[in-house]
């Protein structure tokens, strides 16, 4: 290297040090601010006054809005085939840090999926309490029902046990297909958080915070399915080998086959994501 390049370089580098780290940092996504509480149903319709990001790598448009009380997200897929895959088996995970933050100490885990009416009277019951004979009956009409799941954790909660307390107001979301073949999914979270597993971020309007959207990967529930599959595969083999082959190559032929499945299991394992976003939460205008 010569003199002259390395006096450019540190030149170059003292002027970069210099720089207000306000330059430097990442422009943080300015929230909307919504005068009233929204209707989160899944649906673009109150989301004209929000200007959306384009996020390439996942092929989607998110948008933020909030007022007082929630922080409300949209979050369209415009290639749901090809980078919803996995959303059946994880749900979206949001990461919300208030001190801007890029952590995973406390989550919401949002999933659709199918419940049957036994499991739907029984969340019911949870929620609300007893139900009448009457209102069980009225369940047991339809054997399914779709379930909007929510699951808070918070990993430095002294217990995880959630404990209702004054101004504590629940998650909500919704998750639809759209026109135009794209996918749906709108959120409405509390910005206060007044006990340690519920949910909530712990900000204010005109606070940044840090917003982590997670989905794919290995849940336990696929790889129950994944194990089990496996297992009806290698049955399936040591059946086939005790039915011509004899024990030595019958047992080589079951482990060909196992190893066949690992392999398959590995490439049918859901892609993970992870998007991350600086969110500067409206004031009151």
């Amino acid at each position: 290297m010569t003199k002259k390049n390395s006096i450019g370089i540190l030149v170059t580098f003292m002027l970069v040090a210099v720089l207000p780290s306000t330059l430097l940092a990442k422009d943080a996504y300015k929230s909307t601010w919504n005068a009233a509480q929204m209707s989160v149903d899944g649906t673009e319709f109150d989301w004209q006054d929000a200007t959306p990001f384009f996020e390439k790598k996942v092929a989607a448009d998110y948008a933020f809005k909030n007022d007082a009380n929630f922080l409300y997200v949209l979050f369209k897929f415009k290639d749901p085939k090809k980078f919803m895959s996995s959303i059946s088996w994880t749900g979206m995970t949001v990461y919300l840090d208030p001190n801007g933050k890029k952590k995973k100490d406390y989550f919401i885990n949002f999933r659709k999926k199918q419940i049957t009416a036994e499991e739907f009277i029984a969340k019911m019951e949870a929620d609300q309490g007893p139900l009448s004979q009457e209102d069980k009956d009225k369940i047991r009409v339809n054997e399914f029902y779709v379930d909007h799941d929510i699951q808070v954790t918070n990993k430095k909660a002294k217990t995880q046990t959630l404990e209702k307390v004054e101004g504590m107001v629940p998650a909500i979301f919704r998750a639809n297909p759209g026109q135009d073949g794209i996918y749906i999914w709108e959120f409405a979270i509390p910005l206060a958080r007044p006990a340690e597993m519920a949910p909530g971020i712990g900000a204010a309007p005109g606070q940044q915070i840090k917003v982590g959207f997670h989905w794919g990967g290995a849940t336990d529930e696929w790889k129950e399915a994944m194990t089990a599959r496996m297992g009806d595969q290698g049955s399936q083999a040591s059946n086939r080998a005790r039915g011509g082959l004899s024990s030595e190559s019958g047992g080589a032929s079951t482990r060909l086959d196992s190893n066949i499945g690992l392999a398959r299991m590995r490439k049918q394992m859901p892609k993970k994501y992870d998007i991350w976003v600086d969110v500067l939460l409206a004031n009151q205008q």
